[in-house]
């Protein structure tokens, strides 16, 4: 038990005050050893700004089609610098403003419709 209690105080002020060291060893700390990720994760905080924005454009262009088409709007600076999250957003626009042109026109059908009758 002497001997044990002998390693495990390793330093002088370990030795003098009795206690053990609270230190961690190289072959307790194989856990640090991994790589870090290479695609760092922003924060909640930043994703939850840049889902609100991408929300409002998304409103936008669902009121305007008009806005997509032309351009009219602006994306966060992080989604603008990010190649694959930009196309994919873009994307998701498109089909957006698909969808509103396609309201429009069946709106527009249904209204000069029953003008007809």
């Amino acid at each position: 038990v002497a001997i044990e209690k002998q390693q495990l105080l390793s330093t002088p002020k370990d030795m003098a005050t009795g206690r053990a060291s609270t230190s961690i060893s190289s072959e307790d700390a194989t856990h640090f050893d991994r790589p870090s990720a290479t695609r760092k994760r922003p924060c909640k905080g930043k994703r939850d700004r840049i889902r609100k924005a991408l929300c409002l454009v998304r409103d936008m262009v669902a009121r305007d089609p008009n806005v997509f088409v032309q351009g009219r709007f602006f994306l966060p600076m992080e989604v603008e610098q990010n190649a694959k999250l930009r196309a994919r957003t873009m994307a998701d626009l498109a089909r957006v403003a698909a969808e509103a042109f396609q309201d429009l026109s069946d709106r527009a059908a249904g209204h000069s419709a029953g003008l007809t009758k």
